[in-house]
């Protein structure tokens, strides 16, 4: 496990990326300890400066608790990640818009309906005011997967498919189905 040697900012990252991988096979014990370590180490190594690194290894580690079914432990990280983006960055930023998506998602897997519309809507707000596609585009697949859609969205999400991401069928069929 030397391979973050020297430790520098990114050094959390190589964690995050390990605990995903491990959550995508549904080994939670291996995806628990490298979430852990992503962020033992990002305390460690960025500090405060670095607070979206901190907390993006804080929804990685929520991620994994919530698939282990400690739903309470879970959310509370996920809202306290939320809470470090949210004071720390302007409202129409990518890292709030990621943070609502993230803490939506959570709700969603958690079964809390009300709690995901609410942040996946902010979310598809935000980043359509910023123009980032894709979390628009996720943020509304997860409404339409929740039952919260209308013309407007399934309108919305074929422009964004036809013009940002107009050579992407397998993107297309993938965000619709």
């Amino acid at each position: 496990e030397s391979f973050l040697y020297p430790k520098n900012q990114y050094s959390g990252d190589g964690y995050r990326y390990l605990s995903a991988a491990y959550l995508s096979n549904y080994d939670i014990e291996n995806a628990k300890k490298y979430a852990e370590k992503s962020l033992g180490l990002s305390k460690e190594v960025v500090g405060e400066t670095e607070f979206y690194m901190i907390a993006t290894s804080k929804f990685v580690l929520a991620n994994v608790l919530i698939k282990n079914n400690q739903k309470e432990e879970a959310l509370a990280l996920a809202n306290e990640a939320f809470n470090e983006i949210f004071t720390k960055t302007k409202e129409n930023h990518r890292y709030v818009a990621n943070a609502n998506y993230q803490l939506g998602d959570l709700y969603m897997q958690a079964k809390d309906t009300l709690n995901a519309i609410n942040f996946l809507k902010k979310t598809s707000k935000i980043a359509k005011n910023i123009d980032r596609g894709l979390f628009e585009l996720k943020a509304n697949k997860s409404l339409i997967d929740l039952g919260f859609y209308d013309d407007n969205v399934f309108k919305r999400q074929d422009m964004l498919l036809s013009t940002k991401f107009k050579n992407a069928t397998y993107f297309q069929v993938e965000y619709l189905i």
